[in-house]
């Protein structure tokens, strides 16, 4: 559900933030969002979480805030499935990192200001409609599949959006990107509270959060340079690429970066399919248990030391 409202806001949000732009001042924009921001604050100083269900792990991690981020660590390195899965979505982030960086310059190469905010909004739309989809159905049993099946089309999607220089394909290749994101960080988040016990969610997501994050500032100094300094010279109309690759996917503004999305997607399914063939990722459903059932196991226990 919290996917599902923040998609909602990231498609409300957009066509709101230009008509107060156009209809008010700056300033007045700003007030707004402090105010909202403030409303949030409030929301969370005044609303009393359930404390959950004290766990051995979770006791054995108490300390100081380096020996519970250690713990959370070690939760996961010990939990070949987990580590795996998380050193996956690590790599498909820093792959994902293309769409949102390049986007906005790619579609407006070849259309106007007022299409580019038609093609935003379907990307809010996709979270939205993907939101929608877990929520009523839930996704498969095995949420690995749904994990690595949507995944498989974000890259087909990703490399669709670089095929042709065309608005509408590229919103449509948009709004099932997006759809496909959705049901796939849903459907890992699911997996991921199952397999780690409620007390101990805190230290093992925030690692896992900033493993994933990691990624984000590589594909920022990468994406870019190599789309605006290699990629675009090359498939300008005399560039090296013009006779070769130009043929396929055609020259001018914006097919520089059209390669770099189509090498992308190439590249997101080439990391689907080897996690896919790791026996740890495609089977930590089986071989971990799930934390809310008590159950235990010789995957279930956990060292952590103190750290020195």
């Amino acid at each position: 559900m919290v996917d599902l409202a923040q998609s909602i806001s990231s498609l409300v949000s957009p066509a709101l933030a230009g008509f107060l732009i156009v209809a008010t001042r700056l300033a007045s924009v700003i007030l707004i969002d402090f105010a909202t921001f403030l409303f949030a604050v409030l929301t969370l100083l005044v609303i009393r979480f359930p404390r959950p269900e004290a766990s051995a792990e979770g006791a054995a991690a108490r300390g100081s805030l380096i020996r519970e981020a250690a713990c959370g660590w070690a939760y996961i390195t010990q939990r070949p499935g987990l580590s795996g899965l998380l050193i996956l979505y690590a790599a498909l982030n820093f792959l994902g990192i293309t769409t949102e960086v390049l986007l906005r310059p790619y579609v407006l190469s070849f259309a106007s200001a007022d299409v580019l905010g038609l093609i935003v909004s379907a990307s809010g739309a996709g979270l939205l409609v993907g939101g929608l989809i877990m929520s009523i159905w839930g996704g498969p049993k095995r949420r690995i599949y749904s994990i690595l099946g949507s995944e498989l089309l974000v890259g087909l999607c990703t490399m669709l959006i670089g095929m042709w220089s065309s608005a509408l394909l590229t919103g449509i290749a948009v709004l099932l990107y997006f759809i496909c994101v959705e049901i796939s960080d849903a459907g890992s988040l699911a997996l991921w509270q199952s397999k780690v016990a409620p007390d101990f969610q805190g230290r093992v997501f925030a690692m896992r959060r900033m493993i994933y994050l990691s990624a984000l500032p590589l594909g920022l100094l990468i994406t870019a340079p190599l789309a605006e300094y290699v990629l675009e010279p090359s498939l300008n109309y005399n560039g090296a690429l013009a006779g070769s690759v130009g043929q396929v996917i055609g020259v001018g503004p914006g097919r520089g970066i059209g390669l770099l999305f189509i090498l992308t997607g190439i590249f997101n399914m080439l990391v689907v399919v080897v996690g896919a063939l790791h026996p740890r990722i495609r089977l930590v459903e089986d071989e971990l248990p799930d934390a809310i059932t008590g159950q235990a196991g010789p995957r279930s226990t956990m060292i952590c030391s103190p750290p020195c």
